[in-house]
């Protein structure tokens, strides 16, 4: 049985149905063919990971990539190695906006990974 792929897409909320892309280093929201929301710590007050479907060993298996990393490349390596998510992992993901808006995003572990990065400043927990 072949296993669910992320949607990156919104979900539910604001921009509910648009798509989400994802360069090197941004996550955006495709508004329309001329027009993106980057989410950057510019735009977003804070992010709430709501849901999760790992494909791989899950918590546990992030956590020996992050000590290995971390034995390799000392903290830096460590971040990085927690950092790395499988691609085919699912994300649900709460975006607050500074401007009020909220969307539900659902993106694979790639998106969520390059996500992380940009707003591990902005966490809510």
């Amino acid at each position: 049985m072949a296993k669910a792929k992320a949607r990156n897409r919104v979900i539910e909320g604001e921009y509910k149905g648009k798509a989400i892309g994802c360069t090197f280093k941004v996550i955006f929201i495709s508004v329309s063919l001329f027009k993106t929301i980057d989410i950057t710590t510019e735009n977003v007050e804070s992010y709430q990971l709501v849901d999760e479907q790992t494909s791989g060993a899950g918590a546990g298996e992030g956590l020996a990539r992050g000590l290995v990393g971390g034995a390799i490349a000392g903290g830096i390596g460590a971040l990085a190695g927690v950092m790395t998510v499988p691609e085919n992992d699912i994300y649900a993901v709460i975006i607050n906006f500074k401007d009020g808006k909220k969307s539900l995003i659902e993106m694979d572990g790639k998106y969520y990974s390059v996500l992380k990065k940009n707003l591990m400043y902005n966490v809510k927990l």
